[in-house]
């Protein structure tokens, strides 16, 4: 059995950032999904975690359904000017974590 070129350079490339520890797994799980994950999986006081739940609702409130993997830091950019925006809404001059 052949195996075509592009696999075999599919494979060496994966091969390659897993070495370098650039490969990153595909993933379904969306920013909302993340964000309660990595909460969930922290030993936090109420008021640690209510922090961070008002700190994590306007990424969650504006990306929470799409893949983290499809976000850009360009996308994180526009949010952190907008948070930081006193005039911007959610704004109020807060300032991100």
């Amino acid at each position: 059995m052949k195996i075509p070129n592009r696999a075999i350079a599919a494979h060496t490339k994966q091969t390659s950032d897993r070495a370098a520890g650039t490969f990153t797994a595909p993933s379904e799980s969306t920013v909302r999904e993340d964000c309660q994950q990595r909460l969930a999986g922290r030993r936090l006081k109420p008021a640690t975690r209510a922090a961070y739940e008002f700190a994590l609702d306007p990424m969650t409130e504006r990306y929470g359904a799409r893949l983290v993997q499809k976000m850009s830091k360009t996308d994180i950019e526009k949010l952190v000017v907008e948070l930081c925006d006193v005039t911007g809404p959610r704004g109020a001059g807060r300032t991100p974590l």
